[in-house]
């Protein structure tokens, strides 16, 4: 089905992986899930580039993925201690930006 009566642009073939790609988004959170269980959400906002500087300066096992409905980054550790040492420095000195704490 077409929207508007806009149909695909010639030479290019309509996107069909929506699903496919839902389900590999979906897929690539739960290993997140499964392989760094504790947690530690912060909002949207320019501190995210220090936040970044910070983790690539440690030697922290660390993942992240962004959070669209709670509109949120979430920072993934392995450990209880990553994540405490985590929102030690970014969720407790910026406060109300940490929404979650470990799982």
């Amino acid at each position: 089905m077409w929207w508007a009566g806009v149909g695909p642009s010639p030479g290019l073939a309509p996107l069909t992986l929506v699903r496919g790609m839902f389900l590999w988004r979906m897929g690539a959170m739960l290993q997140i899930n499964r392989d760094f269980p504790f947690q530690v959400a912060l909002s949207f906002d320019e501190a995210a580039m220090d936040v970044l500087d910070w983790l690539e300066g440690q030697t922290l096992e660390w993942d992240m993925y962004v959070d669209l409905p709670a509109n949120t980054i979430r920072y993934c550790f392995r450990t209880m201690a990553d994540a405490m040492s985590f929102k030690r420095r970014f969720g407790d000195a910026a406060e109300g930006r940490a929404v979650a704490g470990g799982c």
